[in-house]
């Protein structure tokens, strides 16, 4: 979710855009705005599921996933099960030899509309959750041995992703709008739930698959609500007041 963020590393010099891979299946958004909802997904483990199910076109069975998350198949059956109950997953029929039920997710992605509740409270305890897995991920991130850039190269030359990025833009309604919809259509060029997609493209390129890499993204674009426009700008007979510091909407963590 989260979502993306680095706008100002773009590459020194284009590079050759490459080939649409082929969407593996259509892109579909599950939309969370019920606050029960939000809180049934309010916890480490099916956080943890969540994230699996959507970033793969697979389906899995409470055992496995359960084995891969440290819970027994029953416990994870349970969690399966309320996440079911709010649309998240759903049951992934014709798959494996029937002897278990196997779970895929119920979308592409998963959105969290905190416009739509009455209260941001579940949707923060969620936010909370995905922060902490952040921060756990750049700190492995930040202390695993890593290759040195050579010398005089920075990381746009070396055409790197930086780890984590912050900036500040002005964008009209329409411009973020537009800037959304671009982001969602540039992660859908680029998306595959597997990494043979990635590795068929990597030899396509010449290479031999070991470039292939699997990169976590979680951005988020929040409004400054404290942001008054100048006067000079104002539109004549506009008057312009700042939402209350304890607003609801002063608690969301995502505007969009």
């Amino acid at each position: 979710m989260t979502s993306p963020e680095a706008l100002a590393d773009a590459p020194a010099t284009a590079a050759a855009a490459p080939e649409t891979p082929t969407p593996e299946k259509e892109e579909r958004a599950v939309v969370l705005s019920d606050p029960k909802a939000i809180r049934a997904l309010a916890h480490g483990v099916r956080l943890q599921v969540i994230e699996e199910l959507f970033d793969s076109d697979e389906s899995f069975t409470a055992t496995e996933l359960g084995h891969k998350f440290g819970l027994t198949p029953s416990a994870m059956s349970y969690h399966l099960r309320s996440l079911e109950r709010w649309g998240l997953v759903v049951r992934a029929e014709g798959h494996g030899d029937g002897r278990e039920r196997h779970w895929r997710s119920a979308g592409t992605h998963l959105t969290i509309d905190t416009a739509a509740t009455n209260s941001n409270t579940s949707a923060l305890g969620v936010m909370d959750m995905q922060l902490n897995q952040l921060r756990e991920r750049l700190s492995k991130h930040l202390t695993a041995p890593r290759t040195q850039l050579p010398e005089g190269m920075d990381l746009r030359a070396a055409r790197r992703l930086p780890t984590i990025s912050q900036g500040t833009l002005y964008l009209s309604e329409e411009e973020r709008v537009a800037l959304s919809d671009e982001i969602w259509e540039l992660i859908a060029r680029f998306r595959r739930t597997t990494a043979a997609g990635a590795c068929e493209a990597s030899r396509a390129a010449g290479s031999d698959g070991s470039d292939v890499e699997k990169l976590e993204f979680f951005f988020s674009f929040v409004r400054d609500h404290s942001y008054e426009l100048p006067e000079e700008l104002r539109p004549a007979g506009l008057v312009q007041e700042n939402a209350s510091p304890d607003s609801d909407d002063d608690a969301a963590a995502a505007d969009g």
